[in-house]
């Protein structure tokens, strides 16, 4: 993969996991047994959740471009194989942007509150 591609699928990635980390990290710190009073501190990232989700949206953008629009020239098998793990990182990252867009709607859902 080319270094540009690693960096936006790095950059989807990490975003979408910043834009859950004010609702995935307190239920997972309560699975494993956190105390309620320190879950209440992790709200902070709340506000920053557009913002995050925002750049994942530009990463996600400027990934699929580059993996699925724009037109290479290949000179070997090789790259059409690298090109192939691209494309199905990229939808992978796409997956989770979209968990990380409705993810308080999925664990409502699953909860039942």
């Amino acid at each position: 993969m080319e270094s540009k591609q690693s960096i936006n699928i790095s950059g989807i990635i990490l975003s979408s996991l910043l834009a859950v980390t004010c609702c995935i990290g307190p239920a997972v710190l309560l699975l494993t047994g956190a105390s309620i009073s320190f879950l209440g501190q992790l709200s902070f990232l709340k506000p920053f959740r557009p913002y995050f989700l925002l750049t994942g949206g530009v990463f996600l953008v400027i990934a699929f471009w580059t993996t699925f629009v724009k037109k290479k020239a290949y000179s070997c098998p090789a790259d059409h194989r690298k090109v192939l793990i691209a494309q199905i990182i990229t939808v992978g990252g796409l997956l989770l942007f979209i968990i990380a867009i409705f993810f308080t709607q999925i664990v409502t859902f699953i909860v039942g509150g």
